[in-house]
C-alpha cells in the first residue's frame, strides 16, 4: 500500500494542501480548520465562538473575538524523501501531571518500543507531551500536577531525535511556545487519533491522514447554518406588526420611506431637515378644515386672508419708514439745526438788547408775546392800526399813547425779528415741529392690524409672535426718540428689529397660491397635490414616533442582512469538491 504522502505531486501532504486551500476560505472557516486540525471536531463552546467569528466577518462589530487562522505552525512538516526522523528519548519532564522529575524514557529508533505499566504510572502523561510537542491532532491540553507548589510553571521536557545521517538532535521543548518543526515530523497515534479512521461500528478502512478535516469543516458549516437559520426565523418573527397595517400614508414622503425600509436606509430621511413647527400645526388644521368644506368658499377665505396681510404689510412698511435708523437720524439732524439757529438768534438778541433794563428780550417768551401783539394788531387793521404802532398811536398791549422813544424801540424790536438769524431760527423751529408732529402722530399699536393679526395667529403663530414683538419694540423706539428729542436721558435705547414685510408678503403669496389650488380642486392632479400636502403634514407630526419604529426595524433588517451574508459562507459545495479532489488524487 502506498504511503499517504505519495498520493500527491511534489510529495505534498494532505494537511499542506488543506493549508494552501484554506487561504481562499473565509477567515472564520480558517479559524475552524485550525481548531479541527489541533483538537478535532469543535465542542459546543468552540462552535459558538466560530459562529461569533462568522458574524464579525460580516459586520457584527460587537464581537471582540479574534480569529486565529490555520498556519504552517499548526501542521506537521513534510520531510524530504531522503530524510528520516525518529524519536530516541524523552526526559526531564516538568509540570506534566505527576511525572517524576529527572526521569528518562528511551525509544528504539529502528524497531518497536513497548511502553507498559499500571494505571497512574505516567504513560498518558508522556503521550500528552509527545502529542503537544509533535503537533499531533487531538493533542488536548497538558494538565499540571495539582499537588505541586509550583504547578503554575509551563510544562517542559527534553526530547532527542535521530536524523538519517545518524546525528542525535536534542530539543528543549516548552508548552505554550512554538514547537520546533523537526518534532512535527513525528506521528503520534493513540486512541483519540484512532477515531479519525474508525467511523462505523465493526467497519474499518484506510484514509490518508487529514482527509477527515474537510468533512469536519462541512459539519461545522452545517451547524453554523442551522444556528443562523434559527436566528433568521427569530428575527422574522420580531417584525413590527405596524408594517402589515401601516398608520402612515402612502402619499406622504415619510410614508414612502417607511414602506421601503432597507438595512441601509438613511434615517435622516425620516426626521427631515426641519422639525414639525407651530406653523406646520396651523397649516395642518387649515388644510383639514378647507378640505371639509366647499372649495370655492375656502378659496374666498384665503383671498380675504391675503388682503388682510397686504394691509399689515403696508402698516409695517409705514413703521419701518418712520422708525428706521436713517429717519430717526434725520430727526436729530433737524433738531440740531434748530438748536444751532436758535443759539445764533439768542446771541444776536443779547447783542441788540443788552443795554435794556429788563432781561430776556428776544428770547422765546418775549417772541411769543411780540407775535401775539402782531396778531392782535392785524386783527384790528380794519381800524387803521399798523404794527409796530408809530408815535402818537395807542399801544395794543398797554393801551397808552406811544411817545417817540417808545416807537423807536418798538421799531427796533420789529427789525430784530425780521433779521436773518431770527428768520432762520423760526424756519428751523417750524421744520422740527412739523417733523416731530408727524413722528408723534404715527400710531404704533397692534390694534391697527388686529384683524390681520388674529388670522395670522391662527395660521402662522411664529410669524404672528414676531409681528407683535416688532410693533411693541417699534412703540418703545418711538417713545424713546421723542424723549431724547425733548432733552431727556434714555439709559437703554431700543433698536428696531429686522423688517418683517417680506415674511408677511410671502405668507400672503402662499395664501393666494393655496386659494388658486382650492379653486381647481376639480382637477385630479391639483387635488392629489393638496391631499399629499395634508398627508405629509400628518405624518411629519408623528415623525418622532415613526423614527423609533424605523430605528428598530432598520436594526432588525441589518441583523437579517448580516445573517444572509453569513449563510452564503456556509455553503459546503466547494469544501466537498475539494475533499473529493484530494481523495481522487
Amino acid at each position: 500500500m502506498a504511503d499517504g504522502n505519495e498520493l500527491y505531486e511534489n510529495n505534498d501532504s494532505v494537511l499542506n494542501r488543506i493549508l494552501s486551500w484554506s487561504q481562499t476560505r473565509p477567515l472564520w472557516q480558517r479559524d475552524a480548520l485550525r481548531r479541527i486540525v489541533l483538537d478535532g471536531y469543535p465542542n459546543d463552546a468552540a462552535l459558538n465562538e466560530i459562529l461569533y467569528l462568522c458574524k464579525k466577518e460580516h459586520g457584527d462589530y460587537t464581537v471582540t473575538l479574534t480569529a486565529v487562522p490555520l498556519t504552517e505552525d499548526h501542521i506537521p512538516i513534510n520531510p524530504r524523501a531522503d530524510e528520516s526522523i525518529s524519536l530516541s528519548s524523552i526526559a526531564n519532564a516538568v509540570g506534566v501531571n505527576q511525572l517524576a522529575n529527572g526521569q528518562s524514557l528511551s525509544f528504539e529508533t529502528t524497531g518497536l518500543s513497548i511502553v507498559y505499566g499500571q494505571n497512574g504510572t505516567g504513560k498518558s502523561g508522556y503521550t500528552r507531551i509527545l502529542k503537544k510537542a509533535c503537533r499531533s491532532r487531538h493533542a488536548g491540553e497538558i494538565m499540571p500536577d495539582v499537588y505541586s507548589q509550583s504547578h503554575s510553571e509551563s510544562a517542559s521536557a527534553d526530547l532527542s531525535c535521530l536524523r538519517a545521517n545518524g546525528k542525535i538532535e536534542k530539543i528543549q521543548w516548552k508548552d505554550q511556545s512554538k514547537s520546533p518543526e523537526i518534532l512535527s515530523a513525528i506521528t503520534v497515534f493513540d486512541k483519540e487519533a484512532a477515531s479519525v479512521h474508525i467511523q462505523k461500528r465493526n467497519e474499518v478502512w484506510f484514509r490518508p491522514f487529514g482527509l477527515d478535516v474537510p468533512e469536519d469543516l462541512v459539519r461545522v458549516c452545517q451547524h453554523i447554518k442551522s444556528c443562523l437559520n434559527a436566528e433568521k426565523d427569530n428575527l422574522a418573527a420580531k417584525r413590527n406588526t405596524i408594517f402589515n397595517n401601516p398608520t402612515w400614508s402612502a402619499r406622504s414622503e415619510l410614508g414612502k420611506v417607511l414602506s421601503a425600509l432597507q438595512h441601509d436606509t438613511d434615517l435622516a430621511l425620516i426626521t427631515g431637515a426641519a422639525p414639525f413647527t407651530e406653523k406646520d400645526e396651523a397649516q395642518l388644521n387649515q388644510l383639514q378644515s378647507d378640505l371639509a368644506q366647499d372649495p370655492a368658499l375656502a378659496a374666498e377665505k384665503q383671498h380675504d386672508y391675503a388682503t388682510q396681510l397686504d394691509q399689515m404689510t403696508e402698516y409695517l412698511s409705514r413703521i419701518e419708514r418712520a422708525l428706521k435708523v436713517e429717519a430717526i437720524q434725520s430727526l436729530f439732524e433737524a433738531k440740531q439745526r434748530f438748536d444751532e439757529a436758535r443759539t445764533a438768534a439768542d446771541t444776536a438778541a443779547q447783542d441788540a438788547f443788552s443795554e435794556l433794563t429788563l432781561q430776556g428780550v428776544g428770547e422765546t417768551v418775549w417772541r411769543k408775546l411780540w407775535e401775539s401783539a402782531r396778531a392782535y394788531s392785524k386783527s384790528m387793521r380794519n381800524e387803521g392800526n399798523v404794527f409796530p404802532p408809530p408815535a402818537g398811536d395807542i399801544c395794543v398791549l398797554c393801551h397808552q399813547e406811544i411817545d417817540n422813544t417808545t416807537a423807536a424801540r418798538m421799531l427796533g424790536f420789529e427789525e430784530f425779528i425780521k433779521k436773518d438769524t431770527e428768520t432762520k431760527a423760526a424756519e428751523a423751529k417750524k421744520e422740527i415741529d412739523n417733523a416731530m408732529d408727524n413722528f408723534g402722530e404715527l400710531v404704533v399699536h397692534v390694534r391697527k392690524v388686529q384683524f390681520a393679526y388674529r388670522s395670522l395667529k391662527s395660521r402662522n403663530f411664529p410669524l404672528a409672535k414676531n409681528v407683535i414683538r416688532y410693533i411693541a419694540i417699534a412703540k418703545l423706539v418711538q417713545k424713546q426718540t421723542l424723549a431724547k428729542l425733548s432733552g431727556k436721558e434714555v439709559r437703554h435705547p431700543a433698536n428696531l428689529p429686522d423688517p418683517l414685510t417680506e415674511s408677511v408678503k410671502a405668507e400672503a403669496k402662499e395664501a393666494l397660491e393655496y386659494a388658486s389650488s382650492l379653486k381647481t380642486q376639480s382637477d385630479d392632479s391639483n387635488r392629489e397635490t393638496i391631499l399629499a400636502k395634508l398627508e405629509n403634514l400628518k405624518d411629519r407630526k408623528r415623525s418622532v414616533e415613526f423614527l423609533e419604529i424605523a430605528k428598530t426595524e432598520v436594526i432588525r433588517l441589518q441583523a437579517l442582512h448580516m445573517i444572509e451574508n453569513c449563510l452564503g459562507d456556509t455553503t459546503s459545495v466547494a469544501i466537498t469538491h475539494f475533499a473529493n479532489k484530494i481523495a481522487n488524487d
